[in-house]
């Protein structure tokens, strides 16, 4: 599941901080990242007998695009609600495939990346919401890479580069899909999680993926600074951040905690 992918890789590079701001989502932080989380709960709806992970989250927080193993191998699926306070509907398949995981996709909904196994990353399109998405074709630029998401607009993609020895955190502009590491967060590191505005990033560990990290910065054009442990979701069992909400209030994470591999929030309380 998406638990056991890792990642690796390249430098540094700057960032617009104009651009960043502007494509916010035009959501202004209401929580501080600094704050612990209150609460823990399974997302309702999206949970199933077998595994789910890797959720991506519409900014509004109400179309879910995750992996899962509820049709016999893993592929890639979407459910929606009318607002991130209530269950998500039935989930529908997004995108038929073997073991094919972290859906990313665009704000309008048309352009989607995931990765496999190997793993690559895939880009693909479709004309419309009301279709399913068909197999896409490797990004070559990105390399051996997985766990895309796309912030800022659509306009940066993090992911897991597993390019060199050790797995770390790396960032790549939308298009060129050029990936530097950010060093900063260290090595043996994966599945980034972060703000909008890219001044928030959750991540995990790896082996174990046992820990999640936090790690921020003022201004996009900075390094971000010492990473910290999220104390209050620390766990014996594997999880994984996967998206942020743009406000800060709410992290999802994947997680076995419970035997079986499901999909979870954690929310501050609001100041």
């Amino acid at each position: 599941m998406s638990a056991f992918i890792v990642v690796a890789g390249c430098g540094r590079i700057g960032f617009d901080p104009i651009a960043s701001d502007a494509n916010s989502g035009g959501i202004t932080p209401s929580c501080s990242a600094a704050a612990p989380f209150t609460s823990i709960a399974p997302v309702v709806g999206l949970n199933a007998s077998g595994l789910e992970g890797g959720l991506r989250l519409s900014a509004d927080e109400t179309t879910a695009y995750f992996d899962s193993d509820r049709g016999g191998t893993v592929e890639l699926w979407t459910a929606t609600r009318a607002s991130k306070d209530v269950a998500f509907g039935t989930p529908t398949l997004l995108l038929a495939g073997t073991n094919i995981y972290w859906p990313t996709v665009t704000a309008d909904g048309l352009t989607m990346l995931y990765n496999d196994m190997t793993p690559s990353t895939y880009l693909t399109t479709r004309g419309s919401v009301a279709q399913p998405f068909a197999a896409g074709n490797v990004v070559t630029a990105l390399g051996v890479a997985d766990s895309p998401l796309l912030v800022a607009g659509d306009s940066w993609l993090y992911i897991t580069d597993r390019s060199a020895a050790t797995p770390a955190v790396a960032v790549a502009p939308y298009g060129s899909f050029t990936p530097t590491d950010l060093t900063e967060l260290g090595t043996a590191v994966h599945i980034p999680a972060v703000s909008e505005d890219q001044r928030v990033i959750y991540f995990s560990d790896t082996p174990g993926h046992n820990a999640i990290y936090v790690a921020e910065r003022t201004d996009t054009t900075a390094p971000f600074g010492p990473p910290r442990t999220v104390t209050e979701l620390a766990s014996s069992k594997t999880q994984n951040p996967t998206w942020l909400s743009p406000d800060l209030c709410r992290l999802y994470f994947e997680s076995d905690r419970t035997s079986n591999f499901d999909i979870y929030v954690a929310e501050r309380a609001l100041p």
